[in-house]
């Protein structure tokens, strides 16, 4: 038995009011209501059940290919799930209306400083600087011209802490 081929109506608006499959390609194949007393299109959905409670409010979304209409004996009505504590969880489609939020809420971030931490008698040359300096106790007390300065500083100050030259 041969298939028939799907017929994508292209252009033109059906004649009947109805539920419709859309042609949206890589999105799939949503169903929409059309209301041909008015000639608007509801918002687009996946499930009959959300088409049933969007059914009469208009779409931005204006024409889009169609194949239908489709015939639906009767929604079925939705489920009750009995989760393991025993209570029930309603999965069926909302009919409330969810709340703008005014102003979206900014998460506070704190700040982290990280410092680098050198060992004391590490000496070596900041470029910012232009000067030579060691480093005792997390500071940098001196600064010096050269390598040597600073060395012989750490050591008149400093005598048991040895200096390391960082290149």
């Amino acid at each position: 038995m041969a298939k028939a081929p799907v017929v994508w109506n292209s252009g033109v608006n059906p004649v009947h009011s109805g539920l419709y499959i859309v042609n949206r390609e890589a999105l799939g194949q949503p169903f929409r209501w059309y209301d041909a007393e008015t000639e608007t299109w509801s918002r687009m959905e996946y499930e009959f059940e959300l088409v049933e409670v969007v059914k009469g409010t208009k779409s931005p979304i204006g024409f889009l290919p169609w194949r239908g209409p489709v015939a639906v004996d009767a929604i079925q009505p939705v489920a009750k799930v009995a989760v393991a504590n025993g209570t029930e969880v309603d999965h069926g489609p909302s009919n409330e209306v969810i709340a703008k939020v005014a102003k979206p809420v900014k998460a506070k971030v704190a700040k982290v400083k990280s410092k680098e931490v050198m060992a004391d008698g590490t000496v070596f040359f900041r470029a910012d600087r232009s000067k030579w300096v060691v480093v005792v106790d997390g500071k940098q007390p001196a600064a010096r011209p050269t390598k040597e300065g600073v060395i012989k500083w750490l050591a008149s100050k400093f005598p048991a802490i040895k200096a390391v030259v960082v290149e």
